[in-house]
């Protein structure tokens, strides 16, 4: 009976939904503090990396959101969806319920996706059956029609050889994808403040997606010249696009440098390309490589070129 209940509450949110997105403005205000810390740091990586954010609604007293979330998870097809394109904030009702009305067109949704300007640009209910379980193809068609356009690789490579041109700086291109852990690794501590910082005395950062932009398998290919070694794999380039060094050392490709000699390949990569960094700015890149925890040797440090379903811990 309460199955069913819940099922007469999301028919008429669908006969309101149209309407709200229809009529309802951008809203970029999510009410508590605590709901709009996540939001935007959920913002910040989706601009960084051409993605929107996935907000999943849950309450302990709604059993149609907790089939949800447990299907966003547990069917390989959104949750392939899910880590390409969405960034996702999972906000309990019950303790931000401000945030929850906030969004208008979201009051009986399950999800609700938002731009990277803090716009909610839809919310989705899925059809309740009060005997069978959540279809998981609607979900799947909705998180489709909201992903974003996919980046042209070329015209990225160009944007940051430009920048570069006009700052007097060398490019840093970077080749990962979403399933790729050690690519993630080395994208957390280019971010660190520090790191970012000194990276930034000398290179324009940029990143191609060998899954997700057009055009990048191939280019990570035009300029490996090989299928091997797996990604993260990285160059330093000048304005005009020639190659100062790669990430492929002695033993092969370096992925995210944390072993002693993979670390030294690294450093001499910045001091082939280092126009701006001393000594002194290229000794504090090694000490933030140094103080990572250093992982068991035997753990492949980069990921073969494949398209794989995601797993935990990738």
């Amino acid at each position: 009976m309460k199955r069913f209940f819940e099922a007469v509450l999301v028919a008429l949110f669908f006969a309101t939904l149209v309407r709200a997105q229809e009529s309802t403005p951008a809203r970029t205000e999510w009410g508590s503090p605590a709901a709009n810390e996540p939001i935007a740091n959920a913002i910040a990586r989706a601009t960084k990396e051409n993605q929107r954010v996935l907000v999943v609604w849950q309450a302990d007293w709604s059993s149609t959101l907790k089939e949800v979330g447990a299907l966003l998870k547990s069917n390989k097809e959104i949750a392939r969806k899910i880590l390409y394109e969405y960034q996702v904030v999972t906000i309990d009702i019950d303790k931000e319920n401000l945030a929850h009305r906030n969004i208008a067109q979201g009051e009986s949704a399950s999800v609700s996706v938002v731009d990277t300007n803090g716009e909610t640009l839809a919310s989705f209910g899925p059809t309740v059956s009060a005997s069978g379980p959540i279809d998981p193809q609607p979900i799947l068609a909705f998180l489709t029609k909201w992903q974003r356009e996919p980046l042209d690789a070329k015209q990225v490579l160009a944007n940051a050889l430009a920048a570069a041109k006009e700052s007097d700086k060398r490019v840093f291109l970077h080749f990962g994808a979403p399933w790729c852990g050690w690519c993630k690794k080395l994208e957390a501590w280019m971010a660190r403040a520090d790191v970012a910082a000194l990276l930034a005395k000398d290179f324009v950062d940029v990143k191609v997606d060998t899954d997700r932009m057009t055009g990048g398998a191939e280019m990570l290919k035009s300029y490996r010249r090989s299928d091997q070694g797996g990604i993260p794999w990285f160059l330093t380039l000048d304005a005009a696009g020639a190659t100062f060094a790669t990430s492929d050392g002695p033993k092969g490709n370096i992925g995210f440098p944390s072993q002693p000699e993979e670390i030294d390949h690294f450093i001499s990569m910045m001091k082939k390309s280092a126009k701006n960094l001393g000594d002194a700015d290229i000794d504090k890149l090694r000490a933030s490589l140094l103080e990572k925890p250093k992982p068991d040797p035997s753990t492949p440090k980069t990921t073969e070129m494949r398209t794989i379903e995601p797993k935990k811990g990738d």
